[in-house]
Formats: structure tokens, sequence, C-alpha cells
């Protein structure tokens, strides 16, 4: 992974191969993680309990289009 500070001082990150998480203090949570040339994003509803794992919705954004992945096509955090 790769860290830069740009011009506004927000966080540039490249090369980020495995999920960066997200968390408010509600517990909502999404997953950001970078896939061939696009992204993965997971979303995690604080009110969705499954037994012993969190789950996520999986979406995958590419040339600006957004996609629900399956489970088996998803990256994991």
């Amino acid at each position: 992974m790769k860290v830069e500070v740009i011009e506004n001082y927000s966080i540039l990150l490249k090369e980020v191969f495995n999920s960066i998480l997200f968390e408010t203090k509600e517990g909502e949570k999404i997953a950001v993680c970078m896939r061939d040339g696009g992204f993965e994003i997971g979303i995690k509803d604080p009110l969705v309990k499954s037994e012993n794992k969190e789950e996520y919705s999986w979406y995958r954004i590419i040339y600006g289009n957004i996609q629900p992945l399956s489970v088996s096509n998803s990256s994991k955090e």
C-alpha cells in the first residue's frame, strides 16, 4: 500500500489490495479494496446478524458502473 497526502490534506491510498474498513460509532461498516482496475465495496448493515461472522453486501465498481457481487465472486475483509 502506498500513502500520500494531497493538496487539500486528503489522504490518497494506492495499491490497496487488502480491505480498508470504516466504522461509525453506531456500528455501520464499509470495506473498500482495489481489484483489477476497479474497486470492491462491502456494506455491513449493523441490524443484520448472522452466526459467528459479519455479513457484507459486496459491490464491484469499474468504469463508473456498480454491480452487485455474489458471495463466491467477492473478496473478504
